[in-house]
């Protein structure tokens, strides 16, 4: 039960990022360095969430939950 609201705050998060990164690159442009940085916090996000849903599989094969 954990797990799902740890990848539910996880989605919002990377959803408001997401937002927010394009709200600034439309007004300060793509490279500007606020923007870039938007850029790398949400790779790091993204980066978790697929960590965190190969674990998950993994710990579900694990326990013959899932095969």
């Amino acid at each position: 039960m954990k797990s799902l609201l740890v990848k539910r705050k996880l989605k919002f998060v990377i959803k408001i990022k997401k937002k927010v990164m394009s709200e600034k690159a439309m007004t300060l442009g793509f490279t500007h360095p606020e923007v870039v940085k938007y850029s790398q916090v949400l790779d790091l996000l993204l980066n978790n969430k697929r960590d965190f849903k190969k674990n998950i599989i993994k710990i579900l094969i694990k326990t013959k939950i899932f095969k």
